[in-house]
């Protein structure tokens, strides 16, 4: 299991700080940044599976 957030208390407190509007748009970049990793580790996934399926002598 990862930890996701270990944000030093610095960092939480200038967050805190934040306007309404500062926070929407950190918070949507971090969303999109996850997402992308999510989407990167799909694809490798699934390329791995053809891989594995092309050894096997399967078809995709």
């Amino acid at each position: 299991m990862q930890i996701h957030d270990q944000t030093p208390i610095s960092v939480i407190r200038e967050q805190q700080l934040e306007s309404p509007a500062q926070k929407i748009a950190r918070l949507e970049a971090e969303l999109a940044a996850a997402k992308d990793e999510t989407l990167t580790v799909m694809e490798a996934t699934a390329f791995l599976y053809e891989e594995l399926q092309a050894l096997k002598g399967g078809t995709t």
